[in-house]
């Protein structure tokens, strides 16, 4: 998921307290492998008194994600079909206080959503895990670092390693990154 506040919209960081009102809007695109469901997330404005615009508390700046946003794909040529778009909106936000001047803020939006990771990655399975070289060529081997590939999510599986721990049972080791 990418996400940017969109032009005219804040942050100026700058606020007046003139009577115009205004909206802060996020437009979120799904890069992602996975569908983002209507409830599957939320962008919540942060870095900001709600009260000073006219709000009850921080839950009036917070909303679900309102509808499907759709998975990017690959097509066969191999190109990258985009995902879904949607903008939230937070409207007719009022700054109230009464100051002489502006006052600079820094607002952001923390967004929240259920993805999916993929992993793949080929270990090594055969009859007797311990055996080695022997008549035959080895097609793999059960000792060592494999490859690994990953879907687009920003958790990664970024290092995998598997090893023999018997006759008939292998370990594998993984280390999980946020990318």
């Amino acid at each position: 998921m990418v996400a940017n506040f969109i032009e005219g919209s804040p942050p100026p960081q700058t606020f007046d307290n003139g009577n115009a009102g205004f909206s802060i809007s996020v437009q979120l695109k799904n890069t992602g492998e996975s569908d983002v469901k209507a409830d599957g997330g939320f962008v919540e404005i942060v870095g900001i008194n709600p009260v000073d615009f006219g709000l009850p508390n921080q839950a009036s700046l917070k909303k679900n994600v309102g509808t499907l946003i759709r998975r990017a794909r690959k097509a066969p040529d191999g190109s990258i079909i985009s995902g879904g778009e949607q903008v939230v909106s937070f409207e007719n936000l009022k700054y109230i206080p009464d100051l002489a001047g502006n006052t600079q803020m820094k607002p952001r939006a923390d967004i929240c959503y259920d993805y999916t990771t993929k992993t793949s990655t080929k270990i090594c399975i055969k009859k007797d895990l311990l055996e080695v070289g022997g008549n035959n060529q080895e097609i793999c081997s059960v000792n060592g670092e494999k490859d690994v590939q990953n879907s687009g999510s920003p958790i990664h599986i970024t290092a995998l390693r598997e090893s023999p721990l018997g006759g008939k049972k292998v370990q594998v080791i993984f280390e999980v990154s946020h990318v």
